[in-house]
């Protein structure tokens, strides 16, 4: 009998505990905002046993997950690759199966994936994971998908992949990288369109890291009309234009989109960058940090539905940054020297005014500066900036392309061009030597089916301007796209002012098996020839 009275308060208090989140979900699908929390994560370094650095990254995730920080969160974003390693693939549920893999007795889940879903079970959030997923493969499984790209000799796919938990641990979401920059994983034959909704009323696409170059997935999601996204990344910074927040701010911002960005965290191996994004309003909550961290960012966003009528006040905007970056490996446009720039020069005395139409071929942009000049003397250890123009493509390492133009403002470590796309070491005491009073920037960029024009800056400490501080406005024609793009407010830390567009032109969709990817990485220490799918 006292046994029967326990088992009774239990289940009495756990129904007590299901009504009250139940109650909890409610208002939280009436709020005009959602919680979210992106994290800035180091992954463990290539020390010790495969298992320990697993484990290591495993039990601060799950910490963060059930911190204090956290208890607010209706929705957290973990970064790309810095969970699970080749070593410890693990296969993934179907979302459409509704499995939650704390409660499964299947030994196809990795002890850690099991793991997490009872840390998201028992935290009851949204959580998204970016892991390393092996995949079966047959003849019959490619014929059943239409896939013409023979198996590997192991039977294994694998792929970079995020994986979306809900309340109940239940995996509801999955996608699989397509743009891979890397030769580890798989791509699948055309890029997945994910998504997946919340009980808070916001629907939500994915894509990663490197996607964010191109069409699809994130581009052809937008055009189908999400307005939330989640974005896992292990992003390497590059000057002038595609560095982490910088990068994540314009795409939002052009995209009028909320973005979620979560950054890997090796800033001296040149990853960083996080963030939280609502749209036109800009960042809420970014960082791009100087040494490595495993740090949960939150902000309040607010829904699309309810853009028009609420909005964050840029006070509240909070960047976590130092005045000058010092830790941060930065990588420099490969294409830089065949740019059409020219050096600004500046008057001694008094205010400096630039009126210069500037063409790369046939494509130009009119550029209107008013700077005044604030160091008496000529410094070495002070930023020279040029006016710039391009148009033509842009290779990534022989992994894809697309086609760019832009018109910019940078800042050059000297006067030559290729001092530009450089910036000073963190041991450098800098001093400013001209402020820009007002910048214009005009171009008449040509319209097509697949492009996004975007604004684009950064000051000298990695951050994009608050969108506060400029104005971008786009007015079309028939044939082209009439773009300006301004500020007015004095700036003496420019590191890049300009109107960038990226004209897609295609993605990966490179032919590649997992049997080609041994023979490249010279069967590296992963030894994914050994995997099986049993492991």
């Amino acid at each position: 009998m006292v046994g029967l009275r326990k088992r009774s308060s239990f289940c009495f208090l756990y129904l007590l505990f299901l009504i009250k989140a139940a109650q909890l979900e409610d208002v939280s699908a009436s709020k005009s905002f959602y919680t979210a929390g992106v994290v800035e994560f180091a992954p463990a370094k290539y020390q010790g046993s495969f298992l320990d650095q697993l484990n290591d990254n495993l039990d601060d995730y799950i910490q963060i997950i059930n911190s204090h920080e956290a208890s607010s969160t209706d929705i957290i974003v973990f970064p790309e690759l810095t969970l699970n390693n080749p070593q410890y693939l693990t296969f993934l549920p179907e979302p459409k199966d509704k499995i939650i893999p704390c409660d499964s007795s299947s030994n196809d889940y990795e002890a850690f994936f099991k793991k997490l879903s009872c840390a998201v079970k028992n935290v009851r959030k949204y959580v998204v994971v970016n892991v390393l997923e092996k995949e079966v493969c047959t003849r019959t499984s490619q014929m059943e998908k239409n896939d013409p790209r023979p198996c590997a000799p192991n039977g294994l796919n694998s792929f970079n992949t995020n994986v979306v938990f809900n309340r109940d641990g239940m995996v509801i979401g999955r996608y699989r990288k397509y743009n891979s920059y890397d030769l580890m994983t798989n791509v699948t034959l055309m890029p997945e369109l994910s998504t997946f909704e919340t009980d808070f009323g916001v629907k939500f696409g994915m894509f990663i890291c490197f996607d964010i170059n191109f069409y699809s997935p994130a581009m052809e999601l937008v055009d189908l009309g999400v307005k939330d996204f989640v974005f896992s990344s292990f992003w390497y910074s590059e000057l002038p234009f595609l560095t982490g927040v910088q990068l994540h701010q314009s795409w939002a911002y052009a995209n009028n989109v909320n973005l979620l960005a979560a950054g890997a965290s090796s800033p001296t191996g040149g990853t960083t960058g996080s963030g939280i994004y609502s749209g036109r309003q800009g960042a809420l909550v970014s960082v791009m940090a100087n040494s490595p961290e495993r740090k949960l960012y939150i902000a309040n966003v607010t829904k699309s539905s309810q853009s028009k009528s609420v909005q964050v006040s840029q006070t509240n905007r909070k960047l976590i940054v130092s005045k000058h970056t010092t830790g941060i490996r930065l990588m420099r446009e490969y294409r830089m020297d065949d740019f059409t720039s020219e050096l600004i020069e500046i008057n001694n005395d008094g205010l400096t005014v630039v009126e210069k139409l500037l063409c790369h071929g046939s494509f130009c942009c009119q550029f209107n500066l008013e700077l005044t000049k604030i160091s008496p003397t000529i410094s070495s250890n002070s930023y020279k900036y040029h006016l710039a123009v391009f148009d033509g493509d842009r290779n990534y390492s022989g992994f894809g392309y697309t086609k760019y133009k832009f018109c910019a403002v940078y800042a050059c470590t000297g006067k030559t061009q290729d001092s530009c796309g450089r910036i000073f070491d963190g041991d450098t005491e800098i001093h400013p030597e001209i402020v820009f009073q007002k910048i214009l920037i005009e171009g008449d960029f040509p319209k097509a089916d697949k492009v996004l024009i975007m604004p684009n800056s950064l000051d000298q400490s990695l951050m994009p301007l608050s969108t506060d501080r400029f104005e971008f406005d786009i007015e079309d024609d028939k044939q082209m796209h009439h773009v300006k793009y301004s500020f007015s407010t004095a700036s003496d830390d420019l590191l890049t002012f300009g109107i960038y567009a990226n004209y897609y032109n295609g993605g990966m969709a490179l032919f590649r098996t997992t049997s080609s990817l041994l023979i490249l990485m010279g069967l590296s220490m992963f030894a994914l020839q050994n995997l099986s799918p049993q492991s």
